[in-house]
Order: C-alpha cells, then sequence, then structure tokens
C-alpha cells in the first residue's frame, strides 16, 4: 500500500510549524505537489497546487522562481502572485532538479540542469580517496581529497581541547590536464553540505553526521546560478530572502522557509499571470539570461 503523504518527516513538521507560527493572509511560494498540503495543513494560500486547474502557472514558477538567472526577476514574479514566503527542500533541489528545470524551460530547454554526481573510490576511512564522475561528458577527471583531523585546543598552561575538525584538502583534474587546488574545513557531529565555486560553475559536497563525505555534484552555470541552488545551497540573497524556517541550524536543513522582501524597485508584472500556454511567447523572451553554453563540457571550472 501507498505510504501517507507527507507522513511522519522534516516536510510534515515544516506544515505543523507554518499553521502555527504563520496567518492564514500567508502565500507561501512552493513547489506544486506541496501545495494542497500547505493549503490543507499549513492553513495557508499557495501559488499553485494541484486543485487549481492552471498548469501554465506551474511551468511559470519553475521558469521565474525556480530557475531564475536573475533574482529580480524571481521577485517580480513572486510580488505579482502576492506571494510572501518561499519554501524549498533538500529532494527538489538535489534529486529533482533536472525534472522542474525541464518544467521550467522553454521548447529549446533553455534552463534545463542536473546535479552531476560523483563516485566514490572506497578506501579506508581516514586515507586518502578519489571521486569520479559518474557521466563521461563532464569535464573532471578525478578529484582526489586528503582527509585530516585537526584539534583545536584553548589556553596555553594547561590546554584543553574544545573540539575537533576534519580538514579535506582537494585537488581537481580536468581533462584540459590543468589542476585545481582548494581546502575545505568540516565540522564534525551533524550533517553538513558546502558548496565550491569555480568562476560560474561549482561543486556540491555533502557529508553524514560524522563528516564522511557521501555525495558530490557538479553543477554548470545554468544550474549554479538558478536561484533554487543559490537559496538553498549556496546560501545568498539573503538581503531579499530573509531564513525564517527552522530557527536553528537553517543551512543544514532538509526543508527551508524564507520571508520575502521586496525592494522598492520591484513591480507587479501581468504576463507573470498567462493561463495560456499560447500566449505566453512574449513571456519566454522577456527574460535574456547570461550568455553560457548550454553543453556542460564547454563549462570548465575558471581559476
Amino acid at each position: 500500500m501507498k505510504k501517507p503523504i507527507p507522513g511522519v518527516n522534516d516536510v510534515a513538521e515544516s506544515f505543523e510549524w507554518i499553521r502555527e507560527n504563520l496567518n492564514e493572509d500567508v502565500v507561501m511560494a512552493a513547489n506544486w505537489p506541496h501545495g494542497t498540503q500547505l493549503n490543507v495543513l499549513g492553513n495557508v494560500k499557495t501559488i499553485v497546487d494541484s486543485d487549481h486547474f492552471l498548469p501554465h502557472w506551474i511551468h511559470l514558477y519553475y521558469r521565474h522562481v525556480f530557475c531564475a538567472q536573475d533574482p529580480y526577476e524571481a521577485l517580480s514574479f513572486l510580488k505579482t502572485h502576492n506571494a510572501t514566503h518561499l519554501m524549498l527542500t533538500e529532494r527538489e533541489v538535489i534529486s529533482r532538479s533536472h525534472v522542474y528545470s525541464y518544467i521550467g524551460s522553454n521548447a529549446d530547454n533553455d534552463r534545463r540542469f542536473r546535479l552531476h554526481k560523483f563516485v566514490r573510490v572506497d578506501a579506508p576511512i581516514g586515507e586518502p580517496f578519489q571521486l569520479k564522475p559518474e557521466s563521461n561528458r563532464m569535464p573532471i577527471a578525478f578529484i582526489d581529497f586528503v582527509s585530516k583531523t585537526v584539534t583545536r585546543k584553548l589556553g596555553t598552561h594547561r590546554p584543553v581541547e574544545i573540539g575537533k575538525q576534519q580538514k579535506l584538502e582537494f585537488t581537481i583534474h580536468l581533462k584540459t590536464d590543468e589542476n585545481l587546488t582548494g581546502e575545505m574545513t568540516i565540522t564534525l557531529g551533524k550533517e553538513s553540505t558546502r558548496t565550491v565555486s569555480m568562476g560560474s560553475s561549482g561543486l556540491v559536497f555533502i557529508f553524514d553526521r560524522n563528516g564522511i563525505l557521501k555525495q558530490g555534484y557538479l553543477l554548470s552555470s545554468r544550474g549554479w546560478e538558478s536561484l533554487a541552488i543559490e537559496l538553498f545551497l549556496r546560501n545568498k540573497h539573503e538581503e531579499f530572502f530573509t531564513p525564517i524556517y527552522p530557527i536553528e541550524n537553517f543551512k543544514t536543513s532538509d526543508v527551508k522557509i524564507w520571508k520575502i522582501n521586496y525592494p522598492a524597485s520591484v513591480k507587479a508584472d501581468p504576463k507573470y499571470l498567462v493561463t495560456d500556454p499560447m500566449n505566453s511567447e512574449t513571456d519566454e523572451n522577456s527574460y535574456v539570461p547570461n550568455d553560457h553554453s548550454h553543453d556542460i563540457d564547454e563549462h570548465l571550472p575558471k581559476h
């Protein structure tokens, strides 16, 4: 039998928090499958849901919010729909980006992206290890990691240990025979996500509660600069989107909610209310994204 949705999990807890802490005048911008659940369990309004019979708005939401290449584009769309808050989950950002960016693209797949996965080469814990790309279309040949444990101490006469950190040094080997070096420090004891910018593209590293690297991903510029990735993984644009849930451990949460702060320059635009895709030709060409190639092989990391 099918399990109950949302069941007992972080998403269900977020709906309970919304009901208890936000008033019914709130308009929550969120992934469309969450729409009806937000209406019923969270007692708030939404832009898109499974019951509103405006499927073109789902395309517009993913195009101009989830895949937005500029925060002002997203803010204009959200203001047009009177949105007060925005909600994203790890599943939709990490696992579903290729689907939602497809829904948000035009006929030329102009905004489609995915998180290209690396595969970890097994090695004993504490020993150097390596990530290799799952696809041979990726511009990175492999990534070497060296893990070191760093002990922080307090005091000079009687040193007192106050914590340990895992320091990862990595070298990115490109297929062009150029190498990039970098360094990260991972705090042990909780799940964590780290991002590494490489010019217009970027890397995402996800660690478990013991600080062990679980997964790595590469994003081309189109994904790296999308609003969903910038908000959920890169913690950008806090001048427009104020984190409000969860109050603690926001950066490591599986569910995140922001309050939207509109600058005076952002105006509503009726093109974002189009319900018939046959009338949306101007919408498809209304925003010109950065001049980046669609092929990930051309998005080589920059020094």
